[in-house]
């Protein structure tokens, strides 16, 4: 799991940083308009959704949603492909709208998957740890829908102290488990960030050596100098 979910990010990460130049940012021309038509779907099994924003890349925002049509969460449309924004800690979310500065998009995209890959980090080193350690059937399931709530996730009622330490214990050592892990990806990215930067850094002027050259005449030399 923990390799299929650092493709991901690196497949999104890649995405972000090569839309513009695989859609082409350039200069649109109103009088003939090109466009493609995506059916965007209801990605989160609900019977309706929304687009209400689109930007020049194409990526959309707006809501879907869930099964049952009760609740209904924020959702990133890139083409067609939908990524569940999720809500911060309340049942519902909405985006309203999207820019086009893709430093901005990278951003907001970077949080949402970054989120998914620590939910799922979190929750399979708990399910490592807790594995032998003796529980219902009922407390596992209720410990795994819960592991959104990472560090803040509680000990089920019907366990005994001991066992509550255990996972309290188990609980802590996988939300820094996660977090290292999330360090280490940004750590990743921000030094392939700036490995493609590095070309695009104008060089500075190299020093040359200059003779014989006055203090009253340094004003004319225009690059850096070094006097003999």
């Amino acid at each position: 799991m923990k390799h299929i979910s650092l493709i991901g990010v690196a497949a999104l990460a890649l995405i972000a940083a090569l839309a513009p130049l695989a859609l082409g940012q350039t200069q649109t021309d109103h009088r003939n308009p090109q466009y493609s038509v995506f059916n965007l779907g209801v990605p989160l099994g609900g019977s309706v959704s929304s687009a209400n924003g689109i930007n020049d890349l194409g990526w959309s925002a707006g809501e879907s949603n869930r099964a049952g049509d009760t609740t209904a969460h924020a959702v990133l449309w890139i083409l067609a492909w939908p990524l569940d924004l999720g809500t911060l800690g309340g049942l519902d979310s909405y985006a309203s709208g999207i820019n086009n500065a893709v430093a901005r998009v990278a951003g907001l995209l970077a949080v949402a998957v970054l989120g998914v890959v620590m939910v799922r980090e979190f929750d399979a080193h708990l399910n490592r740890s807790l594995a032998n350690v003796a529980m219902s059937a009922n407390a596992r399931t209720e410990l795994q829908s819960n592991a959104i709530k990472l560090a803040t996730l509680k000990a089920p009622a019907e366990v005994g102290p001991e066992t509550a330490a255990v996972i309290k214990s188990s609980v802590v050592a996988s939300f820094v488990f996660g977090f290292r892990l999330m360090m280490w990806v940004c750590a990743a990215l921000a030094i392939a960030s700036a490995a493609v930067a590095w070309p695009t850094i104008p060089g500075r002027a190299k020093p040359v050596f200059v003779t014989g050259v006055k203090d009253t005449s340094l004003a004319r030399v225009e690059r850096p100098h070094f006097v003999i």
